[in-house]
């Protein structure tokens, strides 16, 4: 008789899936070169992760949309229509998709992450986007979308799916 909510990390923690981790296809770059930095850093976790995985490869999407929908989705719309066969819904409070997701890492000196995602975009050093940051908040809003949509298409109702991004650089007066 305890609600229960269901968060879920979507891209921090991922070094255990050398299958993609090993294409730097599937790993952010710090430029239009393809350079991969070896690690992230955010600062509330007191250790060095893997490398951002790039949130528009084509490999990771289908990853990802096949983990959300087909595993972690099915089984907690199994676990939810139990609770419901129990009069007992209630008590499922939802998903939570993302945990602070976000491209850039606290690194002292920032490091820059999004030229794969880009890339995969059409972008390039010799046609870059109009706007970098804006076309990166897009890639950052695609990759919420697609965990959210995912875990939609398992079944779960959308007002019991929630994100959870970042709160940066806000100033409030």
């Amino acid at each position: 008789n305890i609600a229960v909510v269901i968060h879920l990390d979507d891209s921090m923690i991922w070094d255990k899936r050398t299958d993609l981790i090993a294409d730097t296809n599937n790993v952010e770059w710090t430029n239009w070169k393809g350079t991969v930095y070896p690690h992230r850093v955010i600062n509330w976790i007191p250790a060095k992760l893997a490398s951002p995985m790039c949130y528009e490869s084509p490999a990771i999407r289908a990853e990802v949309r096949r983990i959300a929908k087909d595993v972690i989705g099915a089984e907690v719309m199994s676990q939810y229509r139990k609770l419901q066969g129990q009069n007992k819904g209630y008590l499922f409070a939802g998903v939570i998709v993302g945990w602070e997701t976000r491209l850039d890492d606290d690194s002292d000196p920032k490091v820059k992450f999004g030229y794969c995602s880009l890339s995969h975009l059409g972008y390039s050093a010799s046609k870059p986007p109009a706007d970098m940051d804006a076309e990166l908040e897009r890639v950052v809003q695609r990759w919420i979308e697609l965990w959210s949509k995912s875990m939609t298409d398992a079944g779960v109702p959308t007002d019991h799916v929630y994100t959870h991004i970042p709160l940066t650089d806000v100033q409030i007066h």
